[in-house]
C-alpha cells in the first residue's frame, strides 16, 4: 500500500493498489473536498475565473446564437489550462506544500505546449459536433445549406422535430463522453509527467481498458455534478469546478498507480 504523507492540513490521502470498486469516485470527491478546504483562496480564484468565462460564453451565445459553437469552442480551449492549474493545486497539497497562484501558473506554463495541443484536440472534437449538427439540419431540411435565418429560428424558437433533437442529443452525448474520458486521464498525466498528448491519451485509454466500471462510474459522477452546476445557473460553478479538478487528480493518481511500469510515487503526488 502506498501512502502519501503530507504535513499540510494534517491529511494523509491514500492510494491503494488494488482493484477498484465503483464507489471509488465518491472517495475521490472526498479527497478533492479536503484540498478545497486546505486551499480555499486558490480554489476560489480558479472557480471564479472559470465561472466568469462560462458566463461570458453563455452571454455571447445568447446574443449571437449562430456562433454558439464558436463560443463553446473558445471555452473548451481555455478550460484545460484552468483544469491543469487545479491539478497542480492538488499535487502541491498532497506533497505537503502550500499552493499558490504563482506556483500553479509556473506549472501550467511549463506544460503549455502539451496543454495547447490538447486544447486543439478538444476544438477538433467540437468541430466534429458542429458537423453532426449541420448534418441533422440537412437531414431535416433536405438540403446541405439551410438558410441562417431558418437555423436561427429553429434554434431560438425550439420547434425542432423530435428526430433532430434525438440525433443532436446522441451527438452531444458522444462528444461529452469522449471529452470526459480523454480529459480526466490525459490532462492529469500531462501535469504529472509533462509528457506529450499522444502518450497521455494512450495511457488514458489503457486506464479505461483496465478499469472500465470505475471509469463509467466516475463519468456518471462528473456528468451529474456538472449538470447540477449548470441547473444552478452557474451559481455552483465556483465550487464544483475546483472540486472536480482536485477529485480528478486523485482519481488519476489512484488508477495510474495500477498501470504497468507506473508506481504511485511516479504520478507526481
Amino acid at each position: 500500500m502506498a501512502t502519501i504523507n503530507t504535513s499540510y492540513g494534517h491529511w494523509k490521502p491514500m492510494i491503494q493498489e488494488q482493484r477498484r470498486g465503483i464507489s471509488e469516485p465518491l472517495r475521490w470527491i472526498g479527497e478533492g473536498w479536503r484540498v478545497l478546504m486546505a486551499a480555499p483562496g486558490v480554489s476560489a480564484a480558479l472557480g471564479i475565473t472559470f465561472t466568469a468565462l462560462c458566463y461570458l460564453a453563455y452571454t455571447a451565445a445568447n446574443a449571437q446564437p449562430l456562433f454558439s459553437a464558436t463560443f463553446l469552442t473558445l471555452l473548451l480551449a481555455v478550460s484545460p489550462f484552468l483544469a491543469a492549474a487545479g491539478y497542480a493545486v492538488a499535487m502541491q497539497v498532497a506533497k505537503g506544500d502550500r499552493p499558490t497562484l504563482a506556483g500553479c501558473a509556473r506549472s501550467v506554463a511549463g506544460r503549455a505546449l502539451s496543454l495547447g495541443t490538447f486544447a486543439v484536440l478538444s476544438g477538433l472534437m467540437m468541430a466534429a459536433w458542429v458537423r453532426l449538427t449541420g448534418l441533422a439540419f440537412a437531414l431535416y431540411y433536405g438540403t446541405l445549406g439551410p438558410s441562417r435565418s431558418e437555423v436561427a429560428r429553429v434554434w431560438v424558437s425550439g420547434d425542432a422535430p423530435v428526430e433532430m433533437l434525438v440525433f443532436l442529443g446522441i451527438a452531444t452525448g458522444l462528444l461529452a463522453v469522449a471529452l470526459l474520458t480523454v480529459a480526466v486521464f490525459a490532462l492529469p498525466r500531462i501535469v504529472a509527467h509533462n509528457c506529450d498528448v499522444v502518450q497521455a491519451v494512450i495511457a488514458g485509454l489503457r486506464t479505461i481498458k483496465a478499469q472500465p466500471l470505475v471509469v463509467v462510474a466516475w463519468s456518471v459522477v462528473l456528468l451529474a455534478m456538472i449538470g447540477v452546476a449548470l441547473v444552478s445557473q452557474l451559481v455552483l460553478i465556483p465550487l464544483v469546478f475546483p472540486l472536480l479538478a482536485y477529485a480528478t487528480w486523485f482519481g488519476y493518481a489512484a488508477l495510474a498507480s495500477e498501470q504497468p511500469g507506473v508506481r504511485a510515487g511516479q504520478t507526481g503526488v
